[in-house]
């Protein structure tokens, strides 16, 4: 990863790559002085000091990338670690549909076919859907619920003014 022109500096997308963020991020660490350089060319030494810096602070945890490698690796975690999919949709912010489709894949040796039979596979997809799904009911019942109360409570303060003004 160099600039073979200017050997002491990174172009924008080289430090992006070096740094794991976006080209916009990169400008504006420039702007804050964190990093020097202009236009679309930085200096390697300020470059390689920061990332030096960031690595050094970042702790052995994982760290919440939304990489779809790191989704997956953490979502295998979580499964090895015995957490339900409906855990891990919760965890990881994912549709239900991509924590199914996480899991198929940790189930699934690598190059092969998976242990457990489609029936089976189903059955847990089904179940987890169907938990989905009475779950988004009861919140619905709930939001239902909280909306009649507040109504009820709109009729009782219209009325007591009513009443006030009859007085």
């Amino acid at each position: 990863m160099t600039s073979s022109i200017l050997p002491d500096y990174l172009t924008l997308k080289e430090v992006a790559t070096l740094l794991g963020v976006s080209e916009r991020r990169v400008r504006q660490l420039a702007e804050a002085g964190k990093i020097a350089g202009k236009d679309k060319l930085f200096l390697r030494k300020d470059v390689e000091a920061l990332h030096k810096d960031r690595t050094d602070q970042v702790p052995r945890t994982f760290v919440a990338t939304r990489t779809e490698a790191a989704i997956a690796l953490r979502a295998f975690d979580l499964f090895k670690a015995g957490r339900t999919l409906r855990d891990v949709m919760a965890e990881l912010q994912l549709t239900p549909q991509r924590v199914r489709a996480l899991h198929r894949e940790y189930v699934t040796p690598l190059g092969g076919r998976s242990p457990q039979s489609e029936d089976q596979k189903n059955r847990e997809e089904d179940e987890f859907i169907k938990q989905f799904q009475q779950d988004q009911a009861a919140r619905r019942a709930k939001a239902d619920r909280d909306h009649q109360d507040r109504m009820i409570e709109i009729e009782d303060l219209a009325r007591l003014r009513k009443e006030k003004g009859k007085r």
